[in-house]
């Protein structure tokens, strides 16, 4: 089964994931990264033009670029998804169907001192409340946190872990429990 990275904005999917796809032996994507690709503009300007809806829209198609996809190897790949993408119903179903989700869990703290040190981050994520910095990273994270215990089959705390541990213990739990006939290297 596809293995499936959900969490906040700075939680490390997009760190982890390809140090886990090493572990496996194979690939991984980024959804924020096709839906770059895709719309040929970054998400801040995609939110800025068409809007969030536009933004999801692009977002679920990308996950369904993906959902099924295998590598060149038969071996399922590492997807990270965007920090909203588990929110929209048709993605939980997707991910649920065709894959196991693991949580990066972390506090609201650790989260807004990796955005706010990130200057990829600031010039490409747009702010998702009015307020913007820590204050919406407290909110959205609480509005959210529900969707991603519920939509988890697994969770990790990213506050005090190096992404490489975490990769490790991750990739463990995937081998362990991947439904799976394909096996993982």
């Amino acid at each position: 089964m596809n293995l499936f990275l959900i969490g906040y904005r700075g939680s490390g999917k997009s760190t982890i994931a390809p140090l886990i796809a090493e572990l496996a032996n194979c690939d991984w994507v980024d959804t924020d990264d096709i839906v770059e690709q895709s719309a040929q503009k970054s998400i801040a300007r995609i939110f800025a033009d068409e809007g969030e809806a536009t933004f999801r829209r692009l977002e679920t198609e990308a996950i369904a670029s993906v959902s099924g996809a295998q590598d060149e190897a038969d071996n399922y790949v590492v997807v990270s998804l965007g920090g909203g993408a588990i929110t929209i119903p048709a993605n939980q179903q997707m991910v649920g169907d065709l894959g196991l989700a693991v949580y990066l869990r972390g506090t609201a703290e650790t989260l807004w001192k990796r955005i706010s040190t990130d200057p990829i981050s600031g010039q490409q994520r747009p702010n998702l409340t009015a307020q913007g910095g820590r204050a919406e990273v407290e909110q959205v994270l609480a509005a959210r946190r529900e969707i991603y215990d519920l939509h988890s089959d697994f969770q990790i705390d990213i506050d005090d872990i190096a992404p490489e541990a975490a990769a490790k213990q991750i990739y463990d739990w995937w081998l362990a429990n991947s439904k799976s006939d394909t096996v993982l290297l």
